[in-house]
Order: C-alpha cells, then sequence, then structure tokens
C-alpha cells in the first residue's frame, strides 16, 4: 500500500465494514472473512484475506451462490482497496 507495508486486517476490517449491509464473520490473528448482502435478492457474497507468512496478505471475493456477479465483487473490492489506500495516505500526511 502506500507506505510499502501491508496493510493489517485490523484496517482492511474497517474498510470492509464500510461497504453497506457488510459484517465480519471471523477475525483472526492470520485470517479476516467479510459477507457482504446484496440489497435486493439478498445473495451473500464473501471475502476472505489472509496474512501470508512473509506479511503480504491474499484475497478472494467470490458469490457463495449462483455463477455470476455482474462485477459486483470486483468492483467491491476495488472499493475496499481504495478506501484503504486513501486512509493510508492521509495518516501519511
Amino acid at each position: 500500500m502506500g507506505d510499502g507495508r501491508p496493510p493489517g486486517l485490523a484496517e482492511l476490517a474497517r474498510a470492509a465494514l464500510a461497504e453497506p449491509r457488510s459484517r465480519i464473520e471471523l477475525h483472526s490473528e492470520r485470517v479476516l472473512i467479510a459477507s457482504f448482502r446484496s440489497r435486493l435478492f439478498k445473495f451473500v457474497d464473501e471475502a476472505v484475506f489472509v496474512r501470508r507468512r512473509d506479511g503480504s496478505i491474499e484475497y478472494r471475493c467470490a458469490a457463495c451462490s449462483g455463477y455470476y456477479d455482474f462485477g459486483v465483487n470486483a468492483r467491491r473490492m476495488g472499493r475496499i482497496l481504495a478506501r484503504l489506500e486513501n486512509h493510508r495516505a492521509g495518516l501519511a500526511r
């Protein structure tokens, strides 16, 4: 991210919770799982963040049901990462 170090899972949790209809399902030392419920049909999407041993974070975001989400998860992850980047840029000032 902005200062070269990977974000903490607590920072990621705050960024994910800023999304509508979101909740944290699991937050441990190395894993964060967030779920997001769609407004109209109440489908659930899930994002999983895993802190690797080298400190970097891997993530995956997918629908829990169905085959296609019309790009909703990719846009959501873009917003979460942008929110994280903006927060970190503000801290660097």
